[in-house]
């Protein structure tokens, strides 16, 4: 319920001054809602207020002059709290992104780290590993070099990591 009302609320502030009308008519209906209206109240109302507009007015201090000076004054003080909530959401949204944007970071930081890990770990296996006439020097040398490769690419792009080879 409340945001409907500031939806009528704010839209109904971005009227042009035209559409603003002249007197507003104020009246309560038979269930005792108080009703507010551009257009006169139905035929069975006895008793309405007619409240003319500043522009249509010439009498400063009448009564109903007043209170639509209180009325503009509601009016305005609740389009900024409209602004200034929406500038809020919008302040909240940024942080939340922020910190998504961190976590995003130190998760890909992590994970390029323990991927380094991994891939030191298979060259220190691969050095321990003893040289025999199926496994030569050449070859413990062409595995280090491929796990070297993939440490070198994972530095300059760390996305790699998510798509090993």
């Amino acid at each position: 319920m409340k945001h409907l009302f500031f939806l009528i609320l704010v839209a109904g502030l971005f009227l042009p001054a035209q559409a603003v009308p002249d007197t507003i008519y104020k009246w309560t209906d038979e269930q005792g809602v108080l009703r507010f209206s551009s257009n006169p109240p139905p035929g069975n109302v006895q008793k309405y207020e007619k409240i003319e507009s500043k522009a249509s007015s010439t009498e400063p201090a009448s009564p109903e002059n007043r209170r639509r000076t209180d009325y503009d004054r509601m009016v305005e003080h609740s389009a900024r709290d409209a602004q200034q909530m929406g500038q809020q959401r919008k302040a909240e949204a940024a942080a939340r992104e922020a910190e998504a944007r961190r976590r995003e970071q130190a998760r890909r930081k992590e994970k390029v780290a323990s991927e380094r890990k991994r891939l030191e770990q298979q060259i220190k296996a691969i050095e321990n590993r003893a040289i025999s006439p199926t496994y030569s020097q050449g070859m413990r040398k062409a595995q280090i070099d491929k796990l070297k490769e993939q440490i070198e690419r994972l530095e300059q792009d760390p996305d790699s990591a998510e798509h090993r080879d």
